[in-house]
């Protein structure tokens, strides 16, 4: 088992920081309101059932708030 070694500086956030949180969510919450208002004409579109409808959004939000916490690591690594 390996040990992280503590930073001698302390992490302190900045205003850039809490932006680029708030702008993820809701970029997140936007994508998800939309998909919602738009499913039943998706589904009439694309001649699939609701219950198939309802399981793809369901599948595509996961992935995309996963995705949202992934790249959010990543640019942790990158600019701290």
């Amino acid at each position: 088992m390996s040990t992280i070694p503590s930073p001698s500086v302390p992490f302190k956030g900045n205003d850039r920081l809490l932006l680029g949180s708030i702008m993820g969510v809701i970029a997140f919450w936007l994508f998800a309101q939309t998909t919602l208002i738009i499913a039943l004409d998706m589904s009439c579109n694309l001649s699939v059932a609701s219950d198939t409808m309802n399981i793809a959004m369901a599948i595509t939000l996961l992935f995309s708030g996963i995705f949202i916490v992934v790249m959010g690591g990543l640019a942790d690594l990158l600019v701290g």
